[in-house]
């Protein structure tokens, strides 16, 4: 938690023996948090830095088993998307973790009142990982050259030949991808 002013409340309601309570900015805490056991991490994420954060997550060598995240309306449903409506956000979370859209947090409940509503979102992880940890960066760089151009077809992204490679229909567009053929795809062209 990031406001000294909830820090003692927190503490006092929740600390427990499987709670713990990190009084400090979460992009410092994130990457330098090492633990062999499972964890899970629940917060209300600031709007404006909810990409990083997430991306802090996938790229923890040891990943939270489970979180439960507080953000913008319009970014929970981004990021919770599927395909025919999925994005570079929701293909690189989902590749690693189960989303959830659990609901929506009405603006009028936050003090003072923002101009968006809230919607909360449970990120499981996948038992099965089909990109490694060392693959992560080439991935996310291989997605950004997916959704480059997201309403160009991907005949327009790939060669012929790459797309005969990995098995992919070049009238698609990237929106329509599965992870599983992301995944695929990557680990074809790339890894």
């Amino acid at each position: 938690e990031f406001d000294k002013r909830l820090i003692h409340t927190l503490k006092a309601q929740f600390e427990s023996e499987s709670v713990q309570i990190v009084d400090g900015n979460i992009l410092d805490w994130l990457p330098a948090y090492d633990s062999s056991n499972n964890y899970s991490i629940i917060g209300s994420l600031p709007y404006y830095i909810t990409s990083p954060i997430l991306h802090a997550v996938i790229y923890k060598n040891v990943k939270p088993q489970t979180c439960v995240f507080l953000v913008q309306k319009e970014v929970a449903e981004k990021i919770a998307s599927k395909p025919d409506d999925a994005s570079y956000l929701s293909t690189f979370i989902n590749t690693f973790y189960d989303v959830e859209y659990l609901t929506v947090i009405p603006r009028t409940l936050f003090n003072p009142v923002p101009q968006v509503d809230g919607g909360v979102l449970k990120l499981t992880l996948h038992q099965t990982q089909q990109i490694s940890f060392d693959q992560t960066k080439r991935y996310e760089g291989f997605l950004h050259r997916v959704f480059a151009h997201p309403r160009k077809m991907l005949n327009k992204v790939f060669s012929p030949e790459e797309l005969k490679l990995a098995n992919i229909n070049g009238n698609l567009r990237p929106q329509n991808l599965t992870i599983v053929q992301c995944a695929e795809s990557f680990n074809t062209l790339l890894s």
